[in-house]
């Protein structure tokens, strides 16, 4: 999405684009220029909090920043991480914990925490962009004195790629590729950190359901293990499909019927998109920011990450929806897609540069 929003940003012709960061692909700068910010670290605390300070003395170099990290000093600070004090507060509802203090307290929390009151407080920030609007309650929520600067832009997918009729031409390879019979209904499950989006429920909810289901797991997790372990204990090892990392979304979501997200906080999870612009019923947690698109019983369902009972009935009813869902999905998307992205970010630049003329 950031790649296509670049060369999206490059036509415009009164901005000029440059990117800081640590690295940056050449084949994705998309015109931009790169300006290297690699403090030395040792560890993921020293590594965000050198890279915000870093980042931060580079600000007074262009007319506007626009930081996707927690970088004190810029004028625009989109959320895409969501609000850390409201994702801590999910973990520990995960962990059973009575409250988020004993996370909060753990250094490189701290340290993120700090560096989030410091974006969201300084003098120089003009506008905060939250890609959902639960993102954006969050943020009222915890940072109060930001409310007015917060402006809601949804995160915009390539409906070209994803859409109906790329999903039916693309159904058949894709569910020979993976070994699905023609018995067989598909839950897909497209996301990295396999622990943060509820794979977990997702292996329980499938022991509880009929075995013609099978779940395809894709994306990028660095403790596989733990959860090939929970499948072999449930006796459902042999039902999942372990796709794992993917450059491809499609071919997934083109050999599923429903797609299934139980994230335990997901500010706005571009591949639930990408699942109702194909036309799928999906099953979405209200912790997920995309919540807000499901029409439930018609386009799929909402269910809280943390009711793990819930989920099994939730994804059984989504898969008995009927054929006319595929086109609800759709139409709940339409309005979602890169150029529009863009076209506010461009929109809201230019208000704050006739704000300083």
């Amino acid at each position: 999405m950031i790649t296509t929003a670049l060369a999206r940003l490059k036509q415009t012709q009164d901005i000029d684009v440059s990117i800081v960061a640590r690295s940056w692909p050449a084949h994705a700068l998309s015109g931009a220029s790169l300006v290297r910010c690699a403090p030395f670290y040792l560890g993921r605390t020293m590594r965000d909090v050198g890279f915000a300070r870093a980042a931060s003395s580079l600000c007074t170099r262009f007319d506007l920043v626009q930081a996707h990290e927690r970088v004190p000093g810029a004028q625009i600070f989109r959320a895409g991480s969501g609000v850390h004090a409201e994702w801590l507060l999910q973990r520990a509802r995960q962990l059973g914990a009575a409250d988020a203090s004993s996370l909060a307290a753990e250094g490189y929390h701290r340290a993120v925490l700090s560096l989030e009151s410091q974006m969201l407080s300084h003098p120089s920030l003009r506008a905060v962009i939250a890609n959902s609007e639960m993102v954006a309650r969050d943020l009222a929520r915890h940072h109060p004195a930001c409310t007015p600067l917060i402006r809601v832009i949804w995160n915009g997918i390539d409906r070209a790629r994803f859409s109906p009729e790329q999903r039916r031409a693309q159904r058949p390879p894709a569910r020979r590729a993976l070994g699905i019979g023609e018995a067989n209904r598909a839950v897909a499950m497209v996301g990295s950190d396999w622990q943060r989006k509820g794979a977990a429920c997702l292996l329980t909810s499938l022991a509880q359901l009929p075995k013609d289901i099978i779940l395809l797991l894709a994306g990028k997790e660095s403790k596989p293990g733990r959860l090939r372990a929970i499948a072999r204990k449930l006796d459902v090892d042999d039902r999942v499909r372990w796709i794992g990392p993917t450059e491809d979304p499609m071919a997934v979501l083109a050999a599923a019927d429903c797609f299934a997200l139980p994230s335990i906080y997901d500010q706005c999870p571009s591949a639930s998109i990408e699942a109702l612009a194909c036309g799928l019923p999906v099953v979405l947690s209200s912790q997920c920011g995309t919540h807000s698109l499901v029409h439930p019983g018609q386009t799929g369902f909402v269910v809280d990450a943390h009711d793990h009972a819930a989920w099994p009935a939730a994804i059984a009813r989504a898969l008995e929806l009927p054929a006319t869902a595929a086109d609800d999905a759709s139409a709940s998307v339409r309005h979602l897609d890169v150029d529009g992205m863009v076209e506010a970010w461009v929109e809201l630049y230019r208000t704050l540069r006739e704000e300083n003329l």
